[in-house]
């Protein structure tokens, strides 16, 4: 059972309206560093990896659906997390998301590898943050994995969620997350960042 710690701090450091003068690896640094913030504040972090059955159309037909997939996801989760997710008091204790596009196959399993390839390699990875208190009783990768048939869809895009904690670096975690974008894959414009309000915080 989680604790009933509550994460007190009003205000924390938000980097998603940063110069358009910055360089992309400064931008992903300030990603990990408010990642940082987050967990030394109490929030558990999770590494998430999204995978997808094939889908037709073009790559951004295929990114908008894929997007679309992790937004109902999300929302899922939002509501076993927080009572009131549209309150506006209620709106820090919101579980967060940051990720992106991933085009390279995974490894760690070659039957996973040859279904992602079937989207020419396209996947999505990020980063969970789920707050100390909340509405959850059971562990994240527990909810999902206890109630697949509610986030995974049948016949659905969907094919797999992986949460793992995070117990490689922050700044190992947000390389790898954005290592598309950094090789020029995937564009900086397409992070996903939940809830969608995050990115109008000062």
């Amino acid at each position: 059972m989680r604790g009933n710690r509550i994460w007190g701090t009003s205000n924390y450091t938000s980097p998603l309206r940063l110069s358009s003068s910055q360089s992309l690896p400064s931008q992903l640094e300030a990603y990990g560093k408010w990642i940082e913030e987050m967990v030394v504040e109490g929030w558990d972090a999770y590494y998430t990896n999204f995978m997808f059955r094939h889908i037709s159309g073009s790559p951004a037909k295929r990114f908008a659906i894929m997007r679309n997939e992790v937004e109902r996801i999300y929302s899922t989760i939002v509501s076993r997390v927080e009572r009131k997710p549209t309150s506006p008091k209620r709106q820090r204790y919101l579980p967060r998301f940051i990720g992106c596009e991933d085009r390279q196959v995974p490894k760690f399993n070659k039957a996973l590898s040859r279904l992602v390839a079937v989207n020419d390699g396209a996947h999505l990875n990020g980063v969970f943050l789920f707050p100390l208190t909340s509405r959850l009783r059971k562990h994240p990768i527990d909810l999902i994995g206890d109630n697949e048939k509610y986030y995974i869809r049948e016949g659905g895009p969907l094919y797999r969620i992986h949460l793992t904690p995070l117990h490689v670096t922050i700044h190992k975690a947000v390389d790898y997350t954005f290592k598309s974008i950094k090789r020029g894959w995937v564009r900086e414009d397409d992070i996903i960042i939940l809830p969608k309000s995050l990115g109008e915080v000062a």
